[in-house]
Order: C-alpha cells, then structure tokens, then sequence
C-alpha cells in the first residue's frame, strides 16, 4: 500500500500536464456567453458568431470572419480575419492582422493599449 501511494506521488507531477485544463475553442455556433474565469484563453475558429466574454480573460483568438464580440477585460486580443466588431472594456493589447475589422475599448489595463493593426481598413480606438 505504501509502495502504491508513493508512486502515485512520485508520478502525479507527469500526469498533472495532461489532465490539465484546455482552452477553451469554439470551432461551430452562433455564439455563446462565456465567463473567462472558467478558462481565460478562447478561440474562435468560425464567422458570424456572436460573442460575450465575462471576467478577466487572458487572451482571445480570432479566425474566422464577421463576429461580434463584447468582452469585460482582456490581456491579448488577436483578431486574424475580416469584417469582425470588438468591443472591449479593459483592455491591454490589441494585434489586428485581417482587415475591415472594427475595435474599440474604453479603459486600458496598464496605462496605454499597445494596438498593432497591419491589415487594411482595420479601426483600432478608444471609445467616447
């Protein structure tokens, strides 16, 4: 019994990875609301969904095309495709690679939003 339990100790730390908790991916739908505090790094893999993101989030992925996302805080913020409306609360940075797309948040979590936007027709900007 004590040999059992003391490999179960002795392994428990290679095991923890596995059973560790994924992030969270939405690869189909409409959308969801989703709570960041369940798992705060998300992706979306789709167009046309319609999202809302409570607590803190750490990072958000964005792949796919028309979404519209409403997010209380959020660290990191990649959107990667076309035509997507993101409104942020909090946020501290900002990294738009598709094009077409519109992001406005209103405070930034660490003084400035750092905001990089090198695809075409994209709006990165504070709200009034």
């Amino acid at each position: 019994m004590k040999t059992g339990i003391a490999l179960l100790i002795a392994i428990a730390p290679m095991i923890a990875p596995i059973t560790a908790h994924a992030d969270k991916l939405f690869n189909k739908g409409k959308g969801t609301a989703w709570d960041c505090t369940k798992d705060p790094v998300v992706s979306i893999n789709h167009g046309e969904g319609t999202y809302t993101f409570t607590g803190k989030c750490k990072t958000i992925n964005v792949n796919g095309g028309d979404n519209k996302l409403t997010i209380e805080s959020v660290d990191t913020i990649n959107v990667n495709g076309g035509d997507n409306t993101v409104a942020i609360g909090t946020a501290d940075t900002i990294n738009v690679n598709g094009s077409d797309n519109k992001d406005t948040y209103k405070t930034a979590k660490s003084g400035k939003v750092t905001a990089r936007s090198p695809g075409g027709g994209n709006t990165v900007e504070q709200a009034k």
